[in-house]
């Protein structure tokens, strides 16, 4: 197929921006982790969602899909999954879920892509292991075992300058830890923003915790439980920064919907640069 562009003078128009990939997977794993029906509306349908969609479901949560909502059913509690769980090219269904798993009664096995072995999940399973869960990288590379049997808590530390997703794996988990858990970052926090979109989608499934104003501690109370909730996920600004940016430069009037200035996104910082 050929895709012709010219050039243009003006652009006007409205469109909705996709909706957000890191707050469907996020919204998928809390309502995987709640006893009861959670209702995503707007989910982003796309390889990576869909390998935490399986993810989850191999976890027992069961899954009705419609056009534009996902009915989660969760049960409070976590199954062993029967086959190990395929996370593909997508890193965040791999250091969300590990840590997830580490409270299962028994052990799961995780694959994934050529493109994952390239990056780091070692950072992760050393906290895992501060916390008392074990788990082991396979001699071939491609694959993770994770003990199971439930997350101690305690104190661990990890660095915050290789990636926050390993960060956002023990937020899930910590909270359904034997103690209360303290999580020390070592380093600068980079893609802070991220980190915060975790807190924010735990806290209104009723989970409690406390940061320190640069989030290099997190303080996180164990034995809690995940409530039901209904969450619309909200239009992904790295998107729509692209037709912010074109309708800035070219001085025309664009109606991009479906974004929040509320959200927690990083790249809704795109506003304050186009003023």
């Amino acid at each position: 197929m050929d895709v012709t562009v010219k050039k243009t003078e003006n652009l006007k128009g409205a469109v909705s921006a996709p909706p957000s990939k890191g707050y469907t997977h996020r919204m998928l794993i809390a309502a995987s982790l709640s006893d009861g029906d959670s209702k995503i509306f707007n989910p982003l349908v796309s390889n990576d969602t869909l390998v935490t969609l399986e993810a989850v479901k191999a976890i027992g949560a069961e899954v009705e899909l419609y056009e534009t909502c996902w009915n989660i059913r969760g049960h409070g509690t976590i199954k062993v999954p029967i086959h190990p769980i395929n996370c593909g090219e997508s890193g965040s269904t791999l250091r969300f879920m590990i840590p997830v798993l580490a409270l299962a009664p028994g052990p799961s096995k995780f694959l994934f892509s050529a493109s994952l072995k390239r990056r780091p999940v070692a950072p992760l399973l050393k906290s895992l292991k501060e916390l008392g869960a074990e788990t082991i990288i396979q001699s071939d590379g491609f694959s993770v075992m994770v003990q199971g049997g439930g997350i101690r808590g305690g104190k661990a530390s990890i660095r915050g300058d290789v990636s926050s997703q390993f960060i956002s794996g023990l937020l899930f988990a910590c909270p359904k830890a034997e103690k209360d858990t303290e999580i020390s970052i070592t380093t600068e926090l980079e893609s802070r923003s991220y980190v915060e979109m975790t807190l924010e989608i735990i806290v209104e499934h009723g989970l409690q915790g406390a940061v320190n104003a640069d989030l290099s501690r997190l303080w996180i109370p164990s034995n809690q439980s995940y409530r039901p909730c209904d969450q619309t996920v909200p239009g992904d600004f790295s998107s729509a920064a692209f037709l912010l940016a074109a309708a800035a430069v070219t001085s025309s009037k664009v109606t991009v919907k479906n974004i929040s200035c509320q959200t927690c996104q990083g790249d809704r910082v795109i506003l304050e640069i186009l003023l």
